[in-house]
């Protein structure tokens, strides 16, 4: 039995994702020029609304397999209406997204751009003066949602920096399931 692939995905996306082009599929797989044979979607930033009029040229589609984070910018309850499945890479992506957040709070913190900028374009290199605080002892950190990527930061920052006190936003999070996250 062969799955067919077709790969939904914006072009310079795809150019990014496989920069010397589409890999082979190889075994039981095939890549699918043609949306209405693909059984299988690998999609992508730039993927089109998986909508009624989508679907019904996908008559064999049974499978989204999403390169990236979220679905909800293109999948539609209709996908789930017609039973077909949805895959996605947002807990791989919400590892880097999460410590990003954690590199700009410490940068942010340690007043990092300030100081560049004063020392690329000021007389004086070492001038902190006017600056408040310089670093995250007694830190306060607003994390809003309790997302995927949301936890990861928070659970990050406990890590990485155990004085920091987290405050978390997220309208379907009570207070005792953002105290166990270690949150007010």
């Amino acid at each position: 039995m062969t799955i067919r692939v077709h790969v939904a995905m914006d072009p310079r996306v795809a150019a990014e994702v496989f920069p010397a082009g589409l890999p082979p599929l190889t075994g039981p797989v095939e890549r699918e020029a043609d949306p209405a044979a693909a059984e299988v979607l690998l999609t992508g930033w730039g993927a089109a609304r998986l909508d009624s009029a989508t679907l019904d040229r996908t008559p064999r589609l049974r499978c989204v397999i999403h390169a990236a984070g979220t679905v909800k910018t293109f999948v539609t309850p209709e996908v789930f209406a017609r039973g077909i499945r949805v895959s996605s890479a947002a807990d791989a992506n919400a590892v880097p997204v999460a410590e990003f957040a954690l590199a700009a709070i410490v940068l942010g913190a340690k007043r990092a751009f300030t100081a560049a900028h004063r020392y690329r374009t000021g007389p004086v290199k070492r001038d902190l003066r006017g600056l408040p605080w310089i670093g995250t002892r007694g830190l306060t950190v607003g994390v809003v949602g309790a997302s995927r990527t949301g936890r990861r930061l928070i659970a990050l920052l406990h890590r990485q920096l155990p004085d920091v006190r987290v405050l978390v936003h997220d309208p379907w999070l009570d207070a005792a399931a953002a105290e166990r996250l270690g949150a007010a």
